[in-house]
Parts: C-alpha cells; sequence; structure tokens
C-alpha cells in the first residue's frame, strides 16, 4: 500500500517548488587588500533563511507533515525567496556585488535571461 502524500497528510493542500538557487558574489578588499572571507556555509545559512521551512535531507513520514505545515504557515513563491536572499547579502557589509540565480531542477540548461528577467523556469537577480 503507497504512503499518502504531503497533501493527503496536511490541512493545506500541499504543494512544493523545488529548485536550484546558484549565488556568486564578490566581497569588498580589507585592510591588506585582499577580497574578505565570506564562507560558504554563511550563504548556505542566507538561503536556507530565506526559504518558507527549514529543509531536511532526510524526513521521517510522521515529521513529514510538522514540516510541511510550516512551509505553509509562512508561503513563499521562488521570486518571494529570490528577494529575500538577495536583501540579506545587500545588507552584509562585506559584499559589494553578487548575483541570484534560481531554476527548477528540470531545467537542464542553463537559462540566458538579462539579470532580473522573470521566466516560468528561472529567476535571475543581479546587484552591483
Amino acid at each position: 500500500m503507497p504512503l499518502p502524500s504531503s497533501k493527503a497528510i496536511s490541512e493545506y493542500g500541499a504543494y512544493n517548488q523545488r529548485g536550484f538557487i546558484t549565488v556568486e558574489i564578490r566581497s569588498r578588499p580589507g585592510p591588506d587588500l585582499k577580497p574578505e572571507i565570506v564562507w560558504i556555509e554563511e550563504l548556505v545559512e542566507m538561503a536556507e533563511a530565506s526559504a518558507s521551512a527549514p529543509r531536511y535531507p532526510l524526513l521521517k513520514r510522521e515529521d513529514e507533515r510538522h514540516v510541511t505545515m510550516e512551509a505553509y504557515d509562512n508561503p513563499a513563491f521562488v521570486e518571494d525567496l529570490v528577494r529575500e536572499f538577495a536583501l540579506r547579502l545587500k545588507e552584509d557589509q562585506r559584499i559589494v556585488w553578487f548575483r541570484v540565480h534560481w531554476r527548477f531542477p528540470s531545467r537542464a540548461t542553463k537559462t540566458e535571461n538579462q539579470p532580473g528577467s522573470l521566466t516560468a523556469s528561472s529567476v535571475r537577480l543581479q546587484y552591483r
């Protein structure tokens, strides 16, 4: 017998958009004229904090309902996630330039949109 889906066990009509987010940054020069360090872990934390709910690599079935409900108590479109992530990057005084790009996992090719443009398969935002 198949297990119930997230939609079947939640109080809301569950639907999730999964995708890949890519970020490129340039940091300001420090006193020694070398770029200031921004750790990859810091960027991952910023990206995850911008989402509707925490991301877990593995969940037990009984925990899935809680995570699904948490995400639906804080709904966000992909564009909201990218915008929130961009605001977090902009607030970091070490970062002087960044580009954020999000895409669906089913899209194997890189999109060639202008920075800040939106399509059904991609969101890209750039700041200088």
